[in-house]
C-alpha cells in the first residue's frame, strides 16, 4: 500500500519538476507501471477480459476520443460513422414514436403525449436536427415528400 502512495506522490509531483529530474522519475514511473502490468498478467486477473461478462465498449465515445489524433481523411470517415449512428438512433426513435401514435383507442388529446416524451428524451443537438429535417420536409411539395418517404 505504501508503494502505491509513493508512486502517486511521484506522479503528482512530476509536472513540477525540472527537466533534469523528470527523466529518472519518468523511468521509475514507467518501470513501476510495467511491473504492475506483469503482476496483473501473471496473477490471471488480466485474462478476465476474454470472458462474456465484459461490458460493451461505447463505440461513439471511443471514436470521438480518437478523432483528434487521426489524419483528416480518417476524421472524415469517423464523422460519417458518427452521423450514421445518430441517424440510426433517430430512426429507432421515429419508429418507436410511430408505433406509439398508431396504437388504436388513442384520443386526440393523447396524441401529443408521445411527441412531448420524445422531445424530453432528445438532446438539444438531436432536437435541432429534427427541426432542420421538419423545415426541409415542410418546404417541399406533397409529391416530393411522398417520394422521400417511399425511398
Amino acid at each position: 500500500m505504501q508503494h502505491n502512495i509513493n508512486i502517486n506522490i511521484l506522479k503528482k509531483a512530476f509536472p513540477h519538476l525540472d527537466e533534469r529530474r523528470r527523466k529518472p522519475i519518468n523511468i521509475i514511473l514507467k518501470l513501476t507501471e510495467l511491473h504492475e502490468c506483469l503482476n496483473e498478467v501473471s496473477s490471471g486477473s488480466g485474462l478476465e477480459s476474454c470472458s462474456d461478462n465484459v461490458p460493451p465498449v461505447n463505440t461513439e465515445a471511443l471514436l470521438k476520443d480518437i478523432k483528434s489524433e487521426c489524419p483528416k481523411h480518417i476524421r472524415d470517415k469517423i464523422d460519417m460513422i458518427l452521423n450514421l449512428s445518430k441517424t440510426k438512433e433517430f430512426y429507432k426513435t421515429y419508429m418507436n414514436l410511430n408505433n406509439i401514435t398508431n396504437q388504436p383507442n388513442q384520443t386526440l388529446s393523447n396524441n401529443n403525449v408521445p411527441f412531448e416524451q420524445l422531445k424530453n428524451s432528445l438532446s438539444p443537438d438531436q432536437l435541432e436536427r429534427i427541426n432542420e429535417l421538419s423545415n426541409i420536409l415542410n418546404q417541399q411539395s406533397p409529391n416530393e415528400t411522398s417520394e422521400i418517404v417511399n425511398y
